[in-house]
């Protein structure tokens, strides 16, 4: 029984100790990490270039992470952006460029949705698209140059786009993602 009280007793005491280093910063602002995708994107006639869209885990935490994950292993490396609707919905993230594939690890997580969200220019998704589930997702992701009415609230929305419009809007079927890069930046906030 002495001995239990001793161990709480340390870890309440050591709690107290760290509370201190975990404050705000004196001058009240806190941190945060920006995490950003940037695509690089190629296409025949000299059509190409950077976009960069800043990812938002604070509403899909484990569709960004998934995101992330693949996207480091170098999953979306090489692959075409192989459906590219009249509409402006864009879509990529299928080995086998047709869209019939998931993933190599053929993991398939639960999609973060917000049956209430609208899509619009720059958007990036992680689409939901299985028979059995269409809740679930794997690594195929959408990009939209406009709001596609049909794909309203059905997709795990993980970030806008920040940077490059006109390389979005210049996309065209089977134009290739060269690399997409994963950067973490931590941000002084007020």
């Amino acid at each position: 029984m002495h001995k239990r009280f001793f161990i709480l007793t340390l870890v309440v005491a050591g709690a107290l100790v760290l509370l201190p280093v975990c404050k705000k910063p004196e001058d009240g602002s806190s941190v945060k990490t920006k995490i950003k995708a940037s695509f690089q994107v190629s296409g025949d006639k000299g059509r190409g270039g950077i976009m960069v869209f800043e990812l938002d885990p604070a509403k899909s935490p484990k569709g960004v992470e998934r995101f992330v994950t693949l996207a480091k292993q170098g999953m979306y490396d090489g692959l075409l952006m192989f459906h590219v609707s009249k509409e402006g919905l864009i879509q990529s993230g299928c080995p086998f460029n047709d869209g019939s594939g998931a993933a190599p690890d053929n993991k398939v997580i639960k999609a973060e949705l917000d049956t209430t969200l609208k899509t619009m220019h720059g958007m990036l998704v992680m689409r939901a698209h299985f028979e059995n589930d269409p809740a679930m997702i794997s690594s195929q992701i959408l990009l939209f140059k406009n709001p596609v009415l049909t794909e309203d609230g059905k997709n795990c929305f993980i970030g806008m786009l920040v940077q490059g419009g006109p390389v979005l809007d210049s996309i065209h079927k089977d134009d290739t993602i060269i690399s997409v890069k994963i950067t973490e930046d931590t941000v002084k906030m007020p």
